[in-house]
């Protein structure tokens, strides 16, 4: 095997690893954004739920609270959470 062979595959080796190693830092860091945007959404959720059926709990108005909880579960978000 020839010395310029022999750099060729090194380089190309080096390559593969680095970018191999790039891929899965951009997939973790895709997971952990995306994960993040998730608890957020529902954290924002949670709380603009409780504003809104604050006076119906206080008054027992099942009616409205189930309305809103239906709207709430209607959201067009995710469906599976891992």
């Amino acid at each position: 095997m020839s010395f310029r062979l022999k750099t060729i595959l090194g380089i190309a080796f080096i390559e593969a690893l680095l970018l191999s190693l790039l891929l899965f830092v951009l997939l973790d860091k895709l997971h952990t954004t995306n994960e993040q945007a998730l608890i957020e959404r529902a954290r924002e959720t949670t709380s603009l739920f409780s504003v809104a059926v604050k006076d119906a709990v206080l008054t027992t108005d099942l009616a409205t609270i189930a309305s809103f909880a239906t709207d709430v579960m209607d959201n067009s978000g995710p469906l599976y959470v891992r």
